[in-house]
């Protein structure tokens, strides 16, 4: 079986059960090769018997950080302190001096 074999039958209107039985492998194996080639991944619609493939791309990382911005955006402040990782004070208390007594009281 070759690269080019391979993915000209992968890219076919062949369901996966054909293809191994027509390469004469398994199905696991099937899947190593493909992952090995790069093929992508195959999505049947059951419904019409159609096998339509698609390969995934990873994001630009212009695309990457335009959806981080739609996020980004729906964020209210305290949810965005929150996951921004600084670290909050706790709030300070207020002291008040009773110079009679020479204490702090609050």
């Amino acid at each position: 079986m070759t690269t080019l074999e391979l993915y000209t039958l992968w890219h076919s209107d062949m369901t996966t059960l054909q293809i191994c039985q027509h390469l004469g492998i398994s199905r696991s194996h099937l899947h190593k090769e493909s992952v090995r080639c790069g093929l992508g991944r195959r999505t049947h619609v059951a419904k019409t018997g159609i096998v339509s493939c698609k390969r995934i791309i990873d994001p630009t990382p212009e695309e990457i950080k335009e959806r981080c911005e739609i996020v980004r955006s729906k964020w209210t402040n305290a949810e965005t302190l929150r996951r921004s990782g600084v670290k909050r004070c706790q709030p300070v208390k207020n002291y008040y001096y009773d110079g009679k007594n020479c204490s702090f009281s609050y």
